[in-house]
């Protein structure tokens, strides 16, 4: 299984702020109870509280809209709180993939392809 970095924990309490690196990118999730620290490696599975899941394009939509809509990325507008492009990992799961972080939405996807979300709060459960 693929794993992730912990880069920076910053306790809040019981839980915490942890800054997670992936070999793409990083992503700052919330922990709780977190026993977690700085280097150490972690499963690379995130947790999602996704309120909006949508397909990134449709399919009759021309090749060059298609190519720039589903190009990954992945935007913060909050504390734990993300916006991005990925690409569906497994579908029946409900897992994407976006940057090398591997995050689970909680439901099974109803397609399959380059996906647009918003998670109310990105997790890892440690």
């Amino acid at each position: 299984m693929d794993t992730l970095v912990v880069k920076r924990v910053e306790s809040l309490g019981e839980s915490a702020e942890v800054t997670l690196a992936s070999d793409r990118g990083e992503i700052v999730a919330f922990c709780h109870p977190c026993n977690l620290v700085a280097g150490q490696r972690v499963p690379n599975r995130l947790h999602g509280a996704c309120e909006s899941v949508k397909a990134a394009f449709l399919t009759d939509w021309p090749e060059e809209a298609k190519l720039l809509l589903a190009a990954e990325r992945l935007e913060s507008v909050g504390s734990f709180t993300y916006r991005g492009c990925g690409k569906v990992r497994d579908q029946s799961g409900g897992l994407v993939e976006v940057l090398g972080f591997i995050v689970d939405v909680g439901e099974a996807l109803p397609f399959d392809g380059p996906l647009e979300f918003e998670s109310m709060r990105i997790s890892i459960w440690a």
